[in-house]
């Protein structure tokens, strides 16, 4: 049972303000983790942060204890430090935004264990007016700390937002495919690593045959059916890798990094054949790819793989053009 004097303490504020500054280093944690691009260990951390909630309240109502609540919260926040720490090292990225950021949290983290077992032997004078300048000190640091990791938090999770919002604004309005801006942002990409690795990259240009006729026979229901439908083909044959995005009304491009042009033409006559295939409504495609030279830009690229899309589309349509390997 709380004693009497408990309740007449304003125990409340104490205890949100030693919850607030948990919450504010577990949004650190939370945030950085998302930021920096490693995997938050959430498990233990929530089940040590869950723990000391009873202590702190123990030492708030029932034996107030000013020294052993704080020591509780820095011995609690210090091996969280010290596990991003560990966790920017070890990534595989070894940047330097990650190395400054793991030098930061492990010299935080011991000052934190050597702040926390500094108060368990040497705690603050309940007898005293206030606690030492020492005491002080280290309390203000504390706290800036706190406020400090509360607005990391915070920005990180903007940022993280910011960065939802930009791959957000890539896609189509077909799940699963770029838009033109993103499909080309992901061209100019491969291009510049295949240029710098010297890696094989394939492009492909799909249409679909006679889209117009499409709509004026079937109604636009059907026409964006169509495309929906070759959309969802496209991304099941390709790898993980590639990349495909909506070029046009009915126009498809396809990026291939690390690609053969047999493994290009082998993929697109199956895509072919498949949407001729489609029971309730079939149609056909032409497709013209090209593969990078030394020297090409996505400008030279996309010329090519349109001047074999074109040269499919008066042979005829429904087929399938691309260019040898260069040797």
């Amino acid at each position: 049972m709380l004693s009497r004097s408990a309740w007449h303490e304003d125990w409340l504020p104490i205890v949100m303000a030693d919850i607030s500054v948990l919450l504010a280093n577990y949004a650190f944690y939370v945030g950085f983790c998302l930021t920096m691009g490693l995997r938050p260990r959430l498990g233990w951390i929530q089940a040590l942060f869950g723990l000391s909630l009873p202590v702190l309240l123990y030492f708030t109502t029932v034996q107030p204890n000013a020294s052993l609540r704080w020591s509780v919260i820095v011995l609690v926040t210090a091996p969280m430090h010290l596990l991003l720490a560990a966790q920017a090292i070890r990534h595989r990225d070894f940047l330097l935004a990650r190395k400054l950021l793991a030098f930061i949290e492990f010299v935080t983290g011991i000052g934190a264990l050597q702040q926390g077992f500094d108060l368990l032997l040497r705690p603050m004078s309940e007898q005293s007016p206030g606690p030492t300048p020492a005491q002080t000190v280290a309390m203000f640091l504390l706290l800036s700390h706190a406020c400090g990791v509360a607005l990391c938090g915070f920005m990180a999770a903007y940022a993280r937002l910011a960065v939802q919002a930009d791959q957000y604004a890539l896609q189509d309005a077909i799940p699963g495919v770029l838009n033109r801006k993103g499909i080309e942002r992901r061209l100019d990409e491969c291009i510049e690593d295949a240029h710098r690795h010297t890696n094989r990259l394939v492009i492909a240009m799909i249409d679909l045959d006679h889209f117009k006729q499409v709509n004026d026979h079937h109604g636009h229901a059907a026409g964006d059916a169509a495309l929906a439908y070759l959309a969802r083909t496209l991304t099941r044959r390709l790898r993980s890798s590639d990349a495909v995005g909506r070029f046009g009304g009915d126009e498809f491009l396809i990026v291939m990094p690390n690609a053969r042009a047999s493994f290009a033409r082998h993929v697109l006559e199956a895509v072919r054949m498949e949407v001729r295939g489609r029971p309730d409504l079939p149609f056909t495609i032409s497709c013209g790819g090209a593969v990078a030279e030394k020297g090409d830009t996505a400008e030279t690229l996309l010329k090519r793989a349109d001047e074999n899309l074109y040269r499919v589309k008066h042979s005829g349509r429904d087929g399938v053009s691309v260019e040898a390997c260069p040797s």
